[in-house]
């Protein structure tokens, strides 16, 4: 391709040349005639040193010029780009990993069935020495068909791929690429090879499925391939739901969003426990959300389930958004603080927790009546209390901690070892710590995902309780920056012990530790971390589709029958269920006819936004070659695909600059 500019907009700096010239111009003498009686005593000018002096400053001059001119094509980046043409089909033994996207984005329009005519073309051309491998993924991976047995037929394989093509249907899930991707090259690097590795990516190629694409990228020797489907189209949801209130009326409200580049107008039906009840108009700006609001009746003790409904769209999989209201009883806390400075951050705490929506929390329970056990505090714990603590966590309550500035007591350290979680004694960290990294997969954090509620910057302690490694990723809710440790220091932290769990704050909330206290995250961090340890299913019981609940265990086995009743399992005994499909599931305890639980379940937010990449932002965030593969290259046939390489010029040309730099310094210091 030969000499190019990466940054030619800058060229325009070239102009500053000119600069030296107009200096020279404006400095240049001017010729005065000046009246003088006689010449006879002044020696005549030698000609010979004039001349010499006005070449010199010519090349002054240009020198000058010239270091600009180099200035400016540096800062404009000039390149050399060879081109090595190649021909997938010649590379006789190449190995390729076909990747279908099956998220819900995917039944938008046609687009699965484009992706799959695509991906089946690509099937047909390949040739007698090449293999391949095929994948499906949305937020997983799944290998459909791994790469070809010593005794496989290519004409074989093909015709099993499309056989496992044509059962393949569009999910609920969201869209994530690097999963996809890393499974991919686990499967290319498997066996060592010298063969070409190609990956070929048949998506929608949703902008919020590079999410993760910031510090992970292919290696060199595979190449990237994206092939787009479909095109971005504009589509609304009902995003959020919040009841206020209770029985026998209150308020829903709804946020509706619209995600397009066009005004719109969308009709908004409430459906509740099976009856129409309420519609409403609402017009929307591109990329904003507007509240609807709706009053309902809600039954005394008895779960309610609904649905709000916005106006077909493209994206039909997001037009219907699933509630349910269930009725909860008061958690029993049992609340106890420490000494010093405790007993201040134990009021803050439960202030906290008076403060908690539709949440309800008995603060007068016993050591043998309640459900969480809330200590508060790191010193004058009574070693009974602890003890009972954490019997009643291995029976199947749960506890939380959250520590004081002071050194934890030993008996709270050794209950903190029981679950793994060790602080040695006297080890308390000072000095203005910053979060790390937040686990926004956690269910105490993601409620926190959002944009609008993800910042937590501002946040700053001055003590912290260091946690020994060997608690699994999982386990670690978010994790404070530590000079030299790139994992980072666990600060709050998920402690399964037999059949009960714990949470431990590994920091100080004290006012003088922290502005945790003062900030707008206190609270609803405080409630998201109780609710954690017990409420089941919040009383707006929302779910994302993907998503695990935890449910308590009782002496009789759950019963789950879902929104479509043919779906009703056989009797469930276990305390967590992931949701698949959108809709209600009821969870029934025992051979009851009425539902303990009700929950909903709906897409991920983010796989609502449309918005795509093009083919060449996807290869260049997702592989380390410079290089955009054709979107419409299809393996085995003999189009060309144009591999580039980049020799980058820039360097050499702010070399030239300094260079002529010292040259002029020197040459004019020589001249005068």
């Amino acid at each position: 391709m030969g000499f190019t500019l990466l940054s030619p907009l800058l060229l325009a700096a070239i102009g500053l040349a000119a600069v030296p010239w107009i200096l020279h111009r404006m400095q240049r003498p001017e010729r005065k005639p000046v009246a003088f009686s006689s010449l006879m005593f002044v020696p005549p000018p030698n000609r010979e040193i004039v001349r010499r002096k006005q070449i010199q400053h010519w090349i002054l001059l240009l020198m000058r010029i010239a270091a600009l001119i180099l200035l400016a094509l540096a800062f404009a980046q000039p390149a050399w780009r060879t081109v090595k043409a190649q021909t997938i089909q010649d590379q006789g033994g190449a190995r390729h990993v076909f990747a279908i996207d099956t998220s819900a984005s995917m039944q938008v329009l046609d687009h699965f069935d484009q992706a799959r005519r695509e991906l089946t073309a690509a099937l047909d051309a390949l040739g007698g020495e090449e293999d391949f491998a095929l994948l499906a993924f949305d937020e997983t991976a799944e290998t459909l068909l791994p790469f070809r047995a010593a005794e496989e037929t290519l004409s074989s394989r093909v015709a099993l791929a499309k056989e496992r093509l044509a059962a393949l249907v569009p999910g609920w899930r969201a869209t994530h690429h690097v999963p996809m991707m890393q499974l991919a090259e686990r499967l290319l690097l498997d066996t060592q090879t010298d063969r070409a590795m190609h990956v070929h990516v048949y998506s929608d190629l949703q902008r919020t499925g590079l999410a993760e694409a910031l510090e992970w990228r292919a290696p060199v020797a595979i190449q990237v391939h994206a092939h787009r489907v479909g095109a971005a189209v504009d589509n609304g949801r009902v995003e959020a739901v919040a009841i206020d209130g209770g029985a026998p009326e209150a308020t829903l409200r709804a946020r509706v969003r619209h995600l397009g580049a066009e005004k719109i107008e969308r009709t908004v039906q409430l459906q509740l426990d099976g009856q129409p009840m309420q519609e409403k108009s609402v017009q929307l700006e591109p990329g904003t959300a507007r509240t609807v609001v709706f009053t309902i009746p809600l039954p005394e003790s008895a779960p309610a389930r609904g649905y709000l409904r916005i106006t077909p769209d493209a994206m039909s999989a997001d037009d219907t958004f699933y509630f349910a209201y269930n009725p909860q009883p008061a958690t029993r806390v049992l609340l106890r603080t420490g000494t010093g400075a405790a007993v201040v951050l134990g009021k803050i705490v439960e202030l906290a927790l008076m403060n908690s929506g539709p949440l309800r929390w008995d603060l007068t329970a016993g050591p043998e009546d309640y459900d969480v056990a809330l200590i508060v505090g790191s010193e004058g714990l009574e070693a009974s209390l602890l003890a009972q603590v954490e019997a009643g966590v291995r029976a199947g309550k749960a506890a939380m901690l959250i520590p004081g500035s002071a050194r934890l007591q030993p008996e709270l350290a050794a209950l903190l070892a029981s679950g793994r979680a060790r602080v040695a004694p006297g080890a308390e960290s000072q000095g203005a710590f910053a979060l790390h990294w937040l686990n926004f997969q956690h269910p105490v954090l993601r409620p926190f995902r959002s944009a609008e509620h993800n910042d937590f910057s501002a946040l700053r302690f001055t003590r912290v309780h260091p946690i020994e490694p060997g608690l699994a990723q999982e386990q670690i809710i978010f994790t404070f920056e530590e000079s030299g440790n790139d994992a980072g220091i666990p600060g709050a932290v998920d402690i399964p012990l037999d059949a009960g769990r714990m949470l431990f704050w590994a920091f100080s909330p004290e006012l003088d530790a922290s502005n945790l206290t003062k900030s707008t995250r206190f609270v609803p961090l405080v409630q998201e971390c109780m609710a954690y340890l017990h409420v089941p299913v919040r009383a707006v019981a929302e779910q994302t589709i993907g998503a695990t609940s935890r449910f308590p265990a009782t002496d009789d086995a759950w019963r789950i029958v879902h929104a479509d009743a043919a779906k009703e399992e056989a009797p469930h005994g276990g305390v967590e269920f992931t949701a698949t499909t959108p809709g209600w599931t009821a969870w029934h305890e025992g051979d009851s006819a009425a539902p303990r639980w009700i929950q909903a379940a709906n897409l991920a937010v983010e796989e609502s936004n449309l918005e795509q990449v093009s083919e060449a932002e996807y290869v260049l965030r997702l592989s380390s070659q410079n290089m955009v593969a054709a979107a419409d290259g299809v393996p085995g046939t003999a189009k060309d695909e144009e591999e580039t390489e980049t020799w980058p010029l820039g360097p050499y040309a702010l070399m030239g600059f300094a260079c002529m730099l010292v040259m002029e310094n020197s040459y004019a210091a020589r001249t005068r």
